[in-house]
């Protein structure tokens, strides 16, 4: 199952709500990989406290150009949508920064004067995380043993396995993580967050946390999830910003629901607006002191709260329940 978690605004408790389904499908013995997808401002290390093993470099290719062969024939700007090539008299210049990586230009380029070469972007961190029972050994290697392998991101990851160890009454869960991480100064998340897709699981549980927002970057780390829960808070910015994720999201014909925090600080909107539109509330999660104050320390509340975890089994049990009553194909609506 591909989950992925957004948000139309920022601080609505979309992180929070990730780290802890992923958390608790961790519990459940179920094979669970969670991705941060927020790759300009990634957060869910905070709660998780993985052990990183390994780190990948993302590029992407720019145009570096002869200029022993270049003619300033001009078709290399005529083609950049985005103007990072153009010329300046008869002599090109590249803008990296504004390099989207398409090529256009080097298949452009009558006399071959222009070859590709990366421009690193940012990072790809891969870790484990052992959430019981840990000590600094076991916590550098995956449920099966082995640290996460990079030569086959979408397969050969597949057989990490979380391990529960009830042994002696110890309790020992494994599962892997996997964050994007974009250098400073950069422009484009999608190419990082494209990257950070490949480590989803063909089987078992992968938790997209994606950014905030309805911008490409959202809808990069939703495309291809199996369902798509959108986190809002029942105040007049949260819900026009539900209201514009929904408008956006609903385009990518995915099985979406609607999680409610903070619930008792606001009004009635959002509940009415889910009514209308056939969108089923998943959850509807209290604004209390206790959370704040476990959520400031950097824990995870299900489980240091074992009533929010009864909460956030129940939200997992019903996305399943909604997904297996999809046709093929899904449907938008699953509250129609």
């Amino acid at each position: 199952m591909k989950l992925a978690i957004a948000s139309g605004k920022g601080g609505t408790g979309k992180t929070t709500f990730a780290v802890n389904i992923a958390y608790v499908s961790a519990m459940r013995g179920e094979r669970t990989r969670y991705i941060d997808c927020d790759v300009e401002e990634p957060n869910g290390h905070i709660f998780l406290q993985p052990h990183i093993t390994d780190s990948v470099p993302v590029a992407i290719p720019i145009p570096e150009v002869d200029e022993a062969l270049c003619t300033s024939c001009g078709e290399c700007k005529r083609i950049c949508q985005y103007s990072a090539i153009t010329m300046i008299l008869d002599k090109v210049i590249v803008f990296p920064e504004l390099c989207h990586g398409c090529g256009g230009c080097a298949l452009v380029c009558p006399t071959n004067a222009i070859s590709e070469v990366p421009r690193e972007m940012g990072v790809i961190e891969k870790g484990i995380i052992h959430l019981a029972g840990s000590d600094g050994a076991s916590s550098a290697q995956s449920a099966s043993g082995d640290a996460i392998d990079d030569s086959n991101p979408v397969q050969e990851q597949t057989e990490t396995m979380p391990v529960v160890d009830l042994q002696a009454g110890t309790e020992k869960v494994f599962f892997d993580f996997v964050q994007g991480k974009m250098n400073i100064k950069e422009s484009l998340a999608v190419p990082i967050i494209r990257k950070a897709k490949e480590y989803v699981l063909d089987e078992g549980v992968s938790i997209v946390d994606a950014p905030p927002g309805t911008s490409c970057p959202v809808i990069e780390s939703v495309r291809g999830a199996d369902f798509l829960i959108l986190v809002t808070e029942p105040t007049p910015f949260g819900f026009n910003d539900l209201k514009l994720a929904v408008e956006t999201l609903e385009q990518l014909d995915i099985p979406m629901g609607i999680v409610i925090n903070r619930y008792g600080m606001g009004n009635e909107e959002v509940e009415k607006f889910c009514s209308e539109r056939g969108l089923p509330i998943l959850g509807r999660f209290p604004f209390e002191r206790r959370i704040a104050e476990v959520y400031s320390r950097g824990e995870i509340l299900s489980r240091e709260l074992p009533d929010y975890r009864e909460m956030i089994e129940s939200l997992l049990d019903d996305v399943i329940a909604m997904l297996s009553r999809q046709p093929s194909g899904g449907k938008r609506g699953v509250g129609d």
